[in-house]
């Protein structure tokens, strides 16, 4: 069972939510050398993880794909409703909308009603810590710890260094699927285009919502915003400093307005929008009283701003359908009965119905590695960017080289019917790495 919104994915535990409390209490006595303690190392461990472990609730719903001839394909999915973890207890509240023939389920919003309590308590116990304060402090030094183990910063990094100068493993693709609607939402609101306050996100945050002290002045969330802002422009907009301060939603909102209070004019159709642009992000890197001080403009340009425009630019573009000239979907994402085990079975991907030979694009930059896979895939390629992992199934041939760079629109492959396959078309599954499986309409939208 996995969330459609792969919500889920993103507060299931890690490796270093569980190895920095143990980490923690093995640094409180440095001279039995407790890591090296195979026995004590695996107990605590253990210990640890079922302590800490997450608790989610869902409930069934469903996906309707209306047809052109009338006969809708309906899928089964679970979304989650409560999830009980050490980052918080939340609440997932959703309402149901018709989008481009699909009716379904969408998430509205994601309500926090206690922040680290679970992972307070346990610290306390854990390492016997005398007060608040100390648990406090402890907290923050576990999570950041914690935040150090995961991937994706270190997958960015390599990104980056792969493709040396060039932004072209950036594409619109990579703004996660439950953030769109946000950003659209705050470019009505204050007239700000939803790539350039996503490019922001992308620099400040990686699109974390939960990112935090990267600069030690206390800034958090998606477009890092310091703690005295928040209390005060979280409570203009109707938002409650402490329950939403995880709230992604609420975090956008903020930061967009933001951005729209320093009253810099920028024409945004124009071929000007960078340079107009730039005493805006002066103002939300540097603070409003930084304007005019050429030093200060000069060095937020060259480490802040250019690359924001070099993600925003990228992020105009919109999504390429993987495979060009064909968009009939023979199989959605959730529940189906398998083609060829005669068996329900979930449906990880869309199936997109195409001839033998048909061109299959990449959908995003990054980087594309080719697999095969007798009695499953096929011949398939999988391309990695900074946010999501996206596999391309059952090919008659594959175009690319084992680990070649690839740009949005790169020939990857041909569409086909090998492995476990009953004809010819391209199966797209995509994950959030190190996550579950998530709808890919939620991508290509």
């Amino acid at each position: 069972m996995a969330d459609y919104y792969g919500s889920d994915v993103k507060l299931i535990n890690k490796w270093g939510d569980i190895y920095a409390p143990v980490l923690f209490k093995a640094s409180q006595k440095p001279n039995k050398n407790l890591l090296q303690n195979e026995s004590w190392l695996t107990k605590n461990l253990g210990q640890t993880a079922d302590d800490l472990k997450p608790y989610f609730y869902y409930k069934k719903s469903r996906i309707i794909y209306h047809t052109e001839d009338g006969e809708d394909e309906i899928y089964e999915i679970y979304l989650l409703t409560e999830a009980d973890t050490i980052r918080g207890h939340y609440i997932f509240e959703y309402e149901w909308v018709t989008e481009d023939k699909v009716t379904y389920e969408k998430l509205v919003n994601r309500r926090l009603i206690k922040k680290w309590d679970r992972l307070e308590e346990f610290l306390q116990k854990y390492l016997t810590l005398p007060n608040k304060k100390e648990t406090t402090t402890a907290r923050q030094m576990v999570f950041e710890a914690g935040q150090g183990f995961t991937a994706k910063k270190q997958w960015f990094e390599w990104l980056q260094n792969k493709f040396g100068s060039s932004y072209y493993w950036v594409s619109s693709a990579m703004v996660p699927a439950e953030l769109k609607p946000y950003f659209l939402e705050a470019e009505e609101k204050y007239g700000i285009p939803w790539w350039f306050l996503a490019a922001v996100a992308m620099k400040e945050s990686s699109f974390n919502p939960e990112a935090s002290g990267f600069d030690g002045t206390g800034s958090f969330g998606l477009m890092q915003i310091l703690p005295e802002n928040w209390q005060k422009y979280s409570v203009i907009l109707g938002f409650d400093p402490v329950a939403d301060k995880d709230n992604p939603r609420a975090q956008i909102l903020v930061g967009a307005y933001m951005l729209s209070s320093y009253g810099i004019r920028v024409d945004w159709e124009s071929n000007k929008w960078r340079e107009e642009s730039l005493l805006m992000l002066v103002a939300y890197n540097a603070g409003a009283g930084k304007i005019g001080d050429r030093g200060t403009e000069e060095y937020v340009k060259k480490n802040y701003a250019e690359p924001i425009w070099e993600y925003a630019e990228q992020f105009k573009n919109p999504v390429i359908w993987p495979v060009p000239g064909y968009t009939t979907i023979t199989s959605g994402f959730g529940m189906r009965v398998h083609s060829i085990l005669g068996v329900e079975k979930f449906h990880y991907g869309i199936d997109i119905a195409a001839p033998e030979g048909a061109p299959v694009v990449s959908v995003s930059g990054g980087v594309a590695y080719a697999e095969y896979e007798e009695d499953g895939f096929g011949k398939y390629v999988i391309v990695k960017d900074g946010i999501y992992e996206y596999y391309y199934a059952h090919l008659s041939e594959i175009e690319i080289k084992d680990g070649q760079k690839v740009t949005p629109g790169t020939v990857i492959g041909r569409a086909g019917s090998t492995g476990r396959s009953t004809g010819s078309h391209l199966h797209l599954g995509i994950k959030p790495i190190g996550g579950n499986w998530i709808d890919p309409l939620q991508v290509l939208k």
